[in-house]
C-alpha cells in the first residue's frame, strides 16, 4: 500500500520540509543543524517534488504553444502564456541545478554521515 503525503500521520511526520518552521526570510529551510545525509534526503525529496512541477510546467508550455497556433486565439494573451509557462519552467530547472550543485558539494566535502 502506497503512502500519500495527504494522510494526517505522512503529512505531520513530513510538515518540516514544506511549513514554515525553520525557514527564514528568503524561504529556505535553514540546514545549519543537519548532517549531510539529513540534507541529500531533503535534496532527494525536494528533486521528487520538482521533477513532477516541471513535468506540469512543460505540459501547460506546450498547451500555450498549442494555443498560439490556434487560429481563434488572442494574440496577446497567447504571448503571455507563453511567457509564463516558459519562466514557470526555467524556475523549475534553475532550482534542480541548485540542487544537484549543492549536493555534488556535500559528497565533494567528504563529509560523513551522523
Amino acid at each position: 500500500m502506497m503512502t500519500t503525503l495527504n494522510t494526517p500521520a505522512t503529512r505531520d511526520q513530513f510538515a518540516f520540509a514544506g511549513s514554515a518552521a525553520g525557514r527564514g526570510r528568503t524561504g529556505r529551510v535553514d540546514h545549519s543543524g543537519g548532517n549531510s545525509l539529513t540534507r541529500l534526503i531533503e535534496i532527494t525529496r525536494s528533486n521528487d517534488r520538482l521533477v513532477v512541477e516541471l513535468a506540469a510546467a512543460q505540459h501547460r508550455f506546450a498547451q500555450a504553444i498549442a494555443y498560439v497556433a490556434d487560429p481563434k486565439s488572442r494574440p496577446q494573451l497567447a504571448a503571455a502564456l507563453v511567457a509564463h509557462a516558459r519562466k514557470k519552467q526555467t524556475a523549475v530547472l534553475d532550482q534542480l541545478r541548485l540542487n544537484r550543485s549543492e549536493a555534488l558539494r556535500i559528497l565533494a566535502s567528504g563529509e560523513t554521515p551522523n
